[in-house]
This record gives C-alpha cells, structure tokens and sequence, in this order.
C-alpha cells in the first residue's frame, strides 16, 4: 500500500530516493496551498519537501525520512509548538529548527517546546539582531 501524498502536489519523489539526496532530506512545514495560490514560489528541489501542517503525517515522515524539518515559528494557521506536537505523536527524532525574526526571549519558547515535547531536538534560527542567534 502506498502512503498517502499532500493533495497539493508540491512533493516530488520516488518512494526510495537518490542515495545523493538521501543525506539532505528536509521537510519544510508551512502555507504551501495558501503559497501556491498567491503564486509564490515554493522550493521545487531534491531533497526538499514542502508541506502544509495538515498534511503532517507518519506516513510522510516514514516516506521522506527527513534530517531536518524547518518551519516558521509562528504564522497564520499554525505555531511551532503545533508542529512539534505532531512531530513528537509521529514519532519523528530528528531535528526541528523554526525561523524566527527579531525574538528578545528565545530561551523561553525553547523552555515551552522542550517541556511539551522532551523527544523533539528543538532550536531556533533567530534572524534578529539579539544576542541569541544559535541555531546548531
């Protein structure tokens, strides 16, 4: 039985991937059908894999296996510790990194993903000029 895709179509590949891109899996959680619509570009490239948070499932985690999922810390249908819910329920163990921009306390939204959701490796890519730029 094949695992169910996004109905948006944006994923592109073949159950077993290329060992080349195998390395660099990412998956990108966000408004990818609101993207589409507005006629943004959304990264077409092997190894990355954009969804929208509804299509978040175990069968895509087992599918893409991803090294990294990225996501916005906060947007219009969705916040990070929504993501990593869902991460930590699916099983996923690999890294979880969210953008954020300008953030004067990420100490606390790491505090609140790490005790909601121990499993999940958790950090913020903080583009702002505060001192608290670590994203590893």
């Amino acid at each position: 039985m094949q695992p169910s895709q996004p109905k948006h179509g944006i994923i592109h590949h073949e159950a077993r991937l290329d060992q080349d891109v195998a390395e660099n899996r990412i998956l990108v959680i966000g408004e990818v059908s609101r993207w589409d619509s507005q006629g943004r570009q959304v990264p077409q490239s092997p190894g990355i894999h954009c969804i929208d948070i509804h299509d978040l499932t175990t069968n895509i985690i087992e599918l893409i296996e991803p090294m990294a999922v990225f996501s916005p810390l906060l947007c219009s249908s969705f916040d990070c510790l929504d993501v990593a819910v869902i991460l930590q329920a699916v099983g996923y163990k690999g890294r979880y990194r969210v953008i954020g921009e300008g953030l004067h306390y990420p100490q606390l939204i790491r505090a609140e993903i790490k005790e909601s959701c121990p499993d999940i490796d958790f950090d913020i890519v903080n583009l702002g000029k505060e001192k608290d730029q670590r994203a590893n």
